[in-house]
């Protein structure tokens, strides 16, 4: 498939599919000439696979997160806020 099919099935920008790719989370393109690239079908919808598999686990981390900010006293996330910037 093509950068545009890949963008299509994905819905990730170009930038970003580059991005994943050279943080290794995404398949990798194939070079098919010195200026076409395409990608395997295969590769693309296993990787959409494993996202949507991934997303619909429970995750401790988030759970965890979603306590953590509940547990924050009123005005702490605007002192936060304060010290961040």
């Amino acid at each position: 498939m093509r950068l545009p099919e890949v963008r299509a099935l994905t819905s990730l920008s170009t930038a970003t599919i580059y991005r994943l790719m050279d943080d290794g989370t995404f398949p990798q393109s194939v070079k098919l000439s010195k200026r076409a690239t395409a990608w395997l079908e295969s590769e693309v919808t296993a990787w959409i696979a494993e996202r949507v598999s991934a997303s619909r686990q429970p995750s401790a981390t988030a759970a965890g997160s979603r306590l953590a900010r509940q547990a924050l006293p009123a005005g702490a996330v605007a002192e936060r806020r304060a010290v961040l910037s």
